[in-house]
């Protein structure tokens, strides 16, 4: 059997799959589907067995029974498709796969990355507890930056920074993975986005707690003055540089928009703004006032040209005097446009 036989072959078992398990998906959620759909697929099914047992040999008869097999089943796909909308045929089939396996984690998650991503979950939130228990690890120690330590102390506190960070970033990732799924329009190929999501989520954190110079001492009195009970001082101070590492790794836009921020600002102090001429200020401002105005008076000579028609076509009025003073106005406007 040739390759394109073997990829043919391929497509055809695929696209069988698919539809399978989306007329399963349909009757398990209550859809409306229509009985010819599950006779036709009934009986592709039968004559594929049929097929099978009798082990046609390779010959045009079979290249055009394997097309005719393609030509039904896009017929089969495309109807479930519609019906199982906004739920994506592969998806579906992965959640298939899946159950038919009966892993010992699929509890956890419907998909691998949810299982993955679930276990790094746990593994950040059961690290961040393990790590404050440490004796390295205080409320004076979280306060200082890695420039003020070294050592142990140093380690510790970046891992306590970094479990936080992927708590955060495995956290926004399961509840966005998760919401795909539930509606059914996960995409498999969209998994290495997510683990891509995880890095720079870590990245993220360290940034926004140890390299972006920000007050904790004004954050946590702001975060204090918004809460019914400030505590001790250092100790909110170290709980807010931990919740900032958590922040950047839910949201790593937030340390782009920073970081970008701080790029502007520093272009801005080092290439400033040019100084441009009055003349050049008052032509632009002339300029856009000019078009404003252009556009205005071709509105003001269409709605007229507008006006003249349809009082023309209705015939119950004096021609001569309407196309006279309507014929005034246009040559008035015309005349304010060319001045």
């Amino acid at each position: 059997m040739s390759n394109s036989d073997v990829r043919q072959a391929e497509f055809v078992t695929k696209l069988e799959k698919e539809c399978i398990a989306m007329l399963d998906y349909a009757f398990a959620n209550g859809l409306n589907v229509s009985p010819d759909i599950a006779r036709a697929l009934e009986e592709f099914k039968f004559e594929q067995r049929k097929t099978e047992e009798k082990s046609e040999e390779e010959t045009p008869d079979k290249i055009t029974n394997a097309a005719g097999k393609a030509e039904v089943l896009t017929t089969i796909h495309n109807e479930l498709s519609e019906i199982v909308k906004p739920a994506k045929p592969q998806t579906i089939l992965l959640i298939a796969d899946e159950t038919a396996r009966k892993s010992l984690f699929f509890f956890v998650g419907k998909v691998p990355l949810i299982r993955q991503m679930m276990f790094v979950a746990i593994i950040s939130l059961v690290s961040l507890i393990a790590i404050s228990l440490s004796s390295d690890i205080s409320g004076e120690q979280v306060v200082k930056s890695m420039f003020e330590l070294n050592g142990s102390k140093l380690l510790m506190v970046q891992a306590i920074l970094l479990a936080s960070a992927a708590l955060g970033a495995s956290f926004t990732i399961l509840y966005k993975a998760n919401t795909y799924i539930a509606s059914g329009t996960f995409d498999p190929k969209y998994e290495s986005s997510y683990w891509v999501r995880l890095i720079v989520g870590l990245i993220s954190g360290i940034i926004l707690t140890q390299l972006i110079p920000l007050d904790i001492g004004e954050l946590s009195e702001g975060m204090a003055k918004t809460t019914a009970t400030s505590g001790d001082s250092v100790s909110s101070k170290a709980m807010l540089r931990v919740t900032l590492a958590l922040l950047g790794g839910f949201s790593a836009n937030l340390v782009y928009n920073i970081l970008n921020r701080l790029v502007e600002t520093v272009q801005a102090l080092i290439i400033p703004d040019p100084v441009l001429d009055p003349i050049i200020i008052e032509r632009q401002f002339l300029d856009k006032y000019n078009e404003k105005l252009l556009r205005y008076q071709n509105k003001i000579t269409a709605d007229a040209s507008q006006i003249h028609k349809r009082l023309m076509e209705e015939g119950n009025q004096n021609h001569a005097n309407i196309n006279e003073i309507v014929g005034g106005f246009v040559q008035e406007v015309a005349k304010t446009q060319n001045a």
